[in-house]
């Protein structure tokens, strides 16, 4: 069920903002959010942080941008979004 956990908010925050939801998933985000203040702070501060950005295009960012981010995320102990994207494709591991 969408966005009754909070990990599904924060990986459809992006969506949510560029408009891509109809009006009962913005709905039923925005309940998450009333209900959950740590994804609310992420969601405002995701607000923030694209309204600082503004548009940036893949010309305006330096060569080496991929490889600075790879480090930062390194370094936070963040996967990398291509990491991500292999991860959640991992079923979960049974314990035995």
């Amino acid at each position: 069920m969408p966005f009754t956990q909070c990990n599904v908010v924060i990986e459809r925050v992006n969506a949510m903002v560029e408009g891509e939801f109809g009006w009962w998933m913005r709905s039923r985000f925005h309940l998450h959010l009333w209900i959950c203040p740590p994804c609310m702070r992420y969601y405002k501060q995701f607000l923030a942080i694209k309204e600082a950005a503004g548009e940036v295009k893949p010309a305006d960012l330096p060569e080496d941008f991929e490889k600075v981010m790879h480090f930062v995320l390194e370094e936070l102990d963040l996967p990398a979004a291509g990491d991500l994207a292999v991860a959640e494709a991992q079923p979960p591991k049974k314990s035995k």
